[in-house]
């Protein structure tokens, strides 16, 4: 029966069997009236091993073929640059500043104003930008491109950043440098219609002018391969799970 025994051990994984072979060998050794049942144990626990390192390395393969999709993705998509301008709001009295409500509020209604179709096709036409959609497209497309690569996001209570990007560095730049002076525009515009945001003169000043972009900002590659990674590793969790799920009968 021993030897019997020792013929079960060699239905383990070879990886397995280098590790833990000898420690098995030893405790088979060891046993006084080995049966079938100690038999069956040990076929159970080779089969559970097989199922356990082929899911391991059905998850391993899956999870590299995503981190390669994902490299993929990232070296054939159209690069982006970004360039970007930060705004502050500030008081016309150091000893009278905005309140952060004063402030959001009226960043929000300049950025508001920016968006606006009539100020975006100035944008437009200042810039020179999307001139072969012009030609191609109507310019409510061209418009919509436009605003899909605007990005405004707050930096502070009062402070924001306008960010523009584009499959050119140049025309990136070029775009914020226009939006950083629309932003500009309308708060002078404000000012004249009313001397006071909810009771406060506020002014505009711009922190760091627009930079032109050199190194793409998307695609990123450790970002899609992390992505592909997880997408890859999950895949192969539900395969592995399936192979070992049971056919219906």
């Amino acid at each position: 029966m021993k030897g019997l025994l020792r013929f079960a051990t060699c239905l383990y994984p070879a990886s397995w069997r280098k590790r833990y072979g000898v420690e098995l060998d030893a405790l088979i050794e060891d046993l006084d009236h080995p049966g079938w049942r100690t038999f069956l144990d040990i076929a159970k626990g080779a089969a559970e091993m097989q199922v356990r390192m082929k899911a391991q390395k059905t998850v391993a393969v899956t999870a590299m073929a995503g981190m390669l999709i994902g490299l993929g993705v990232s070296l054939t998509a159209p690069r982006q640059y970004a360039s970007k301008v930060v705004i502050n709001i500030v008081s016309g009295s150091s000893d009278n500043p905005p309140t952060n409500k004063e402030a959001s509020d009226s960043m929000n209604r300049l950025v508001n104003g920016v968006l606006s179709q009539s100020s975006l096709k100035r944008i437009v036409q200042a810039a020179g930008l999307h001139e072969n959609e012009h030609v191609r497209a109507p310019l409510d497309e061209a418009l919509a491109d436009l605003k899909k690569g605007i990005s405004v996001k707050p930096v502070s209570a009062t402070a924001f950043a306008v960010q523009f990007a584009d499959d050119n560095p140049t025309i990136a730049q070029r775009a914020t440098q226009q939006l950083a002076a629309s932003l500009l525009d309308e708060n002078l515009r404000a000012a004249l219609r009313e001397s006071r945001y909810h009771g406060r003169p506020l002014t505009l000043e711009i922190a760091s002018a627009p930079n032109l972009p050199r190194q793409p900002f998307s695609p990123s590659w450790w970002k899609l391969s992390i992505a592909g990674v997880a997408a890859g590793t999950f895949l192969g969790m539900l395969v592995a799970r399936f192979r070992r799920s049971p056919m219906p009968g």
